[in-house]
């Protein structure tokens, strides 16, 4: 197919219509130039998800995350309770009880041990007075010389996981939300595109493209794409990527408690093959285990962390004298 048109001195010429495949040559090559442009926007004006104006709803995610959390909450809770006092159930009795069967006559020996401590409790308040007590006394019901006190705080060092968490939670809120917000209306900055939704992450590698937008921009512009673009495959550049962010944990943690381990390292480096059990899970047992494996990291992870930097801190700044002192807690 062709047009028709006629030049200056009025004679039609016909004018051959370029091919197709010609034609898409020529928009790909306009589009990777428009791609180049060193003036090519990088933000546009977007709400955060958090905000009413957004127009978000979706947040399954948060109802994964409380099931989670009731799920670690009761398991914990039961195993502290199986740990400190046994198997307490006895199905034995409950037949008993329901049946009224094998219950002893007026000889059994439960039956004469409540009438001993009825007789005693009685020959008690009968000789007891009132004013009895003393200040001293006092002092001692309140705080006994028992172990309870002592085994109370040494068991609440031992259940950091879902405070840690919270307090997560709550500096990301204030952080990437409220206080990045506040910054953009002062400076009249209409992309608030700082996170996305995080929470409904079905593998690890979609948790770290998207809870801290900024660091992953700046990943992908600066370290990621020049990687790729220099020949080497994807997998190489996501774990140099994460080698890079590791370090910079790990710097940012170990300088200012000047102990030097490599924990925020290690967990930083241990998302590559936690990566590809998220998304096995994922493949495997639908999206919502996947989401759940994340959420999991996150409330066990950091409080596991923090713990063994809390222990080497000690260890290391504290001396011998003050673990000796409070090593039986």
């Amino acid at each position: 197919m062709g047009t028709t048109q006629i030049d200056e001195n009025g004679v039609i010429r016909y004018r051959r219509a370029k091919s197709v495949s010609r034609a898409e040559d020529i928009q790909k090559e306009e589009a990777k130039v428009r791609r180049s442009q060193p003036d090519k926007p990088c933000h546009r004006p977007r709400d955060s998800l958090f905000s009413w104006s957004s127009g978000f709803d979706n947040f399954t995610g948060l109802v994964n995350w409380g099931f989670l959390l009731l799920t670690v909450g009761g398991v914990r809770l039961l195993l502290e309770n199986l740990i400190k006092y046994g198997i307490r159930v006895d199905p034995q009795q409950w037949f008993i009880v329901l049946t009224g069967q094998h219950e002893g006559g007026s000889e059994h020996p439960s039956i004469i041990l409540l009438m001993f401590n009825l007789w005693c409790r009685i020959k008690r308040n009968s000789s007891s007075s009132k004013t009895h007590l003393r200040r001293q006394s006092l002092s001692y019901h309140n705080f006994s010389s028992t172990e309870n006190v002592a085994n109370g705080l040494a068991n609440s060092k031992n259940k950091p996981e879902v405070p840690n968490h919270l307090i997560w939670l709550i500096f990301f809120y204030l952080l990437f939300h409220s206080f990045l917000n506040l910054i953009g209306e002062l400076l009249h900055f209409a992309d608030r595109n700082y996170y996305c939704d995080w929470w409904n992450a079905n593998n690890i590698d979609t948790f770290w493209r998207t809870w801290n937008m900024p660091v992953h921009r700046w990943a992908v512009r600066h370290l990621y794409i020049p990687l790729v673009e220099q020949g080497y495959g994807k997998t190489f550049a996501s774990t140099v990527v994460f080698f890079i962010s590791a370090f910079f944990h790990e710097y940012l943690v170990s300088v200012p408690l000047r102990t030097f381990k490599i924990w925020a390292f290690m967990g930083m480096m241990g998302q590559i093959p936690l990566s590809f059990v998220s998304r096995v899970m994922e493949r495997k047992m639908g999206p919502r285990w996947g989401n759940i494996v994340v959420w999991a990291s996150l409330i066990l992870g950091q409080p596991l962390c923090i713990m063994m930097y809390y222990h080497d801190y000690v260890i290391t700044h504290m001396g011998k004298e003050l673990i000796e002192m409070y090593g039986h807690l």
